[in-house]
């Protein structure tokens, strides 16, 4: 007799217990093994304390219940009884690996013939394919420098990745057996820590130093908050509470905005920003795109557009007359707020008195920019936003190390995303479009094979001839991309044909 996870499903209890009235009945010897005094207190909460009425009960570890008919004997495991059932080593190692393989094959049906790929232990090589020997094992083939041939069993395919590199450069493949790599990946190593320690070292000191804090809210605060048009939720006023509650501390602020797309995080910088600005500091908004610096230079300007307040762009798309125009406000005070991309980090930008740094789209910049503006600004308050947070990020901030606000509240009359999944039908394509042209709105379509991605563009124009198109993707040169969702953003085209190029900051 099995009796299963009766205890969780009230439909299996009738069995058992006309199981145990049958054996009870026909003279059996019953033990019930429990594994604590815990396990005993609550069969009996839920079955009664007459369940046990003519039961031998024991203390033990028991994983499987099993009966001896000739003697009249069962004995049950409340591992069954409470359907926590025990696997064995030799089942866990082989489910793992199981799941090891099949996460390595699926790593190498990512890389295609002729990619890079680094081994763990012989370095930078040039996938081939995979065949499979005369033992009937998959093996994948990597050459390496001066035509030598690595084979690599598919099971330990997690050694191997994807090589990415910086800068466009290819690098040399590495030879077999040259001791090159393991000096390279040792330097590589003591370079990571050094650089952790540098991460942690500045951490500290962003601890144990003083800041700058803002002065209360004034009337102009209130004026500013009230003149906001939208209902706040109440997720976004604590954030907005939380971070000025930070400002006016003297503890410089490390605070992390998290809440989905849409939830009004970009109102929490804009507050901030409008405090420290109007406290007699200045504020700076870093992003990762020209077009969401932009999209920010014009949300901004509208809001403080009331105020004598300069809000100033600073990216590669600007004149050079009006770089070093804002460059000049920004040393000279007369410039309250700029936002701009990595340009904000270069070496010519001097503030007079930076009093807030915000970060938007956090998870688009590497460790390198963020901790740079940090180390550039190490006494100010730091405020960064983003939905999906890197682990690093929310790691330091469920540790307690940066402070997090969090926005999980949509905000009123908000309209949720309806996803539909259906097969390829160029009528509901078609339909969906004109839709959305006719209400005056636009359309992102994703196609990820830049190979036929002009194909599919011929292939909407033939449904929707009078659609304006445009593609973007990660082959095109920087410029001629940005001009493209400069171009959407603007609503000078009513598709946006991409890759997954269009996750980049839009």
């Amino acid at each position: 007799f099995e009796a299963g996870d009766f205890v969780l499903q009230q439909n299996k209890r009738h069995v058992f217990t006309k199981q145990l009235a049958e054996w009870n009945t026909d003279g059996w010897s019953i033990h019930l093994i429990f594994s604590n005094n815990g396990e005993i207190e609550r069969f009996t909460e839920l079955m009664g304390d007459s369940i046990l009425a003519g039961i031998e009960t024991s203390l033990g570890e028991l994983a499987h219940g099993f009966t001896v008919p000739n003697i009249k004997l069962a004995v049950l495991s409340s591992a069954e009884l409470f359907g926590r059932y025990q696997v064995s080593n030799n089942r866990k190692n082989t489910h793992l690996e199981h799941q090891r393989r099949a996460r390595a094959q699926t790593d190498i049906l990512d890389i295609e013939k002729g990619d890079l790929v680094v081994h763990t232990e012989y370095g930078v090589g040039r996938f081939q394919d995979i065949s499979v020997d005369i033992d009937g094992t998959e093996e994948i083939s990597i050459r390496y420098r001066d035509g030598a041939i690595l084979c690599v069993p598919i099971d330990q395919a997690h050694l191997l990745a994807k090589y990415v590199g910086m800068g466009g450069k290819e690098p040399q493949l590495t030879k077999l057996g040259d001791a090159k790599w393991a000096r390279t990946r040792k330097a590589a190593e003591s370079s990571i820590m050094d650089y952790a320690a540098q991460l942690l070292r500045l951490q500290a000191q962003r601890q144990t130093l003083k800041g700058k804090g803002h002065p209360p809210d004034t009337k102009w605060m209130w004026e500013f908050e009230n003149s906001f048009r939208y209902t706040e939720t109440p997720d976004q006023l604590t954030a907005i509470q939380d971070a000025k509650a930070d400002m006016e501390s003297l503890k410089p602020m490390d605070r992390l905005i998290c809440g989905d797309v849409g939830f009004g995080k970009t109102e929490v910088a804009i507050r901030a920003a409008f405090k420290a600005v109007t406290g007699g500091k200045q504020a700076a908004i870093l992003v990762p795109t020209t077009v969401l610096a932009e999209q920010h230079w014009r949300t901004f300007r509208e809001r403080m557009s009331d105020y004598p307040i300069r809000v100033e762009l600073l990216n590669r798309f600007r004149k050079p007359k009006e770089i070093r125009e804002t460059l000049r406000g920004l040393a000279d005070g007369s410039v309250d707020i700029v936002i701009g991309t990595h340009r904000l980090v270069s070496n010519d930008v001097n503030f007079k008195n930076l009093g807030v740094a915000i970060i938007d789209e956090e998870q688009r910049f590497g460790v390198k920019h963020k901790e740079k503006f940090k180390e550039l600004f190490s006494g100010i308050d730091l405020m960064t936003l983003s939905a999906t947070p890197i682990p690093r990020t929310l790691y330091l901030s469920l540790m307690g190390t940066r402070d997090m606000s969090t926005i999980d509240t949509a905000p009123p009359n908000k309209v949720p995303v309806k996803t539909s999944i259906c097969g390829y039908d160029e009528r509901i394509i078609r339909t969906a479009i004109t839709r959305e042209m006719d209400r005056g709105g636009q359309t992102f379509f994703l196609h990820n094979r830049v190979k036929t991605i002009e194909m599919m563009r011929d292939k909407i124009l033939a449904l929707v001839p009078n659609a304006k198109i445009v593609i973007g993707h990660g082959q095109m040169e920087k410029d001629e991309l940005e001009q493209v969702m400069r171009t959407f953003v603007n609503g000078d085209a009513d598709i946006l044909l991409a890759t997954t190029i269009i996750e980049s900051g839009i």
